[in-house]
């Protein structure tokens, strides 16, 4: 849950000065102990062994059958493994949230043999789900980046992914994804308008039972069958109701971009 650049820089920079004292760890023992799981836990633990009372309170409990042998968890090699297991989470977690994010797997997910949009799958993951969160930023991002490339069917189907992906960002967006995404937006949202719409029914909007129930039509009408009354091709293709959407997704993010950023 770690987000901010300047902790996770100072994280990196503790484990990597700390590993070459590791360097010639060795040791005979058969297992070593695990670590709990819970993050709480751990450094509770952390804490108690980094003391010579803390020790012994360790060992105490040791004594009454409660917790592994002391050596089999402050051993040399064993931390050696943390450390490197540690070091390699962090740099992750770090290029993850504020370097380049590699978004090139998505196109596996989200699109067809033939180049189409896999639809139903990109509509289905739209869904404001607590299982959905897992794939908002990469989904988002994705889509930001197709945008300028797609054609004037898929645009609509893009842009309305990449706003809705950043709702279901949890706790939010990363920067690395702000990034791309707003970079999108901001064109879209300069673009030229015209003074009024073309078209005499209103824009779609951008709540999901809308579009679990429209876009699909309106991208693949062969092959999506209308469910209920529809919007007209040229209420989604409409550059005002791009726009609007592009400015919506703009105040949403705009507070995310600098996050931390003194620290970049």
């Amino acid at each position: 849950m770690v987000r901010t650049k300047s902790v996770l820089d100072s994280l990196v920079d503790a484990v990597e000065r700390t590993l070459p004292h590791f360097a010639d760890a060795a040791c005979g023992h058969d297992w070593h102990a695990n670590l709990p799981d819970n993050g709480p836990d751990a450094a509770e633990l952390g804490v108690m062994l980094s003391s010579p009372g803390g020790r012994g309170v360790y060992e105490l409990s040791h004594r009454k059958g409660r917790v592994p042998p002391l050596e089999k968890v402050v051993c040399p090699v064993f931390m050696k493994e943390v450390a490197e297991e540690s070091l390699s989470v962090l740099r992750k977690r770090r290029e993850q949230l504020f370097g380049h994010r590699d978004t090139s797997h998505a196109d596996a997910e989200y699109l067809r043999a033939d180049e189409r949009l896999e639809i139903e799958k990109i509509v289905e993951r739209l869904d404001y789900k607590g299982w959905n969160e897992q794939y908002a930023d990469d989904l988002g991002l994705w889509a930001a980046r197709r945008y300028e490339q797609a054609d004037e069917r898929e645009r609509p189907v893009l842009l309305l992914a990449a706003h809705r992906a950043m709702k279901i960002s949890y706790p939010s967006p990363p920067r690395s994804v702000v990034r791309g995404v707003l970079a999108t937006m901001r064109a879209v949202a300069a673009a030229p308008r015209p003074p009024k719409c073309r078209h005499e029914d209103g824009h779609p909007t951008p709540e999901y039972a809308e579009l679990r129930s429209g876009l699909p039509h309106f991208y693949a009408p062969a092959e999506f069958p209308p469910a209920g009354e529809q919007r007209s091709t040229e209420a989604w293709t409409c550059p005002r109701f791009a726009g609007a959407i592009a400015e919506e997704c703009i105040r949403d993010l705009d507070k995310y971009e600098d996050e931390d950023e003194d620290d970049s």
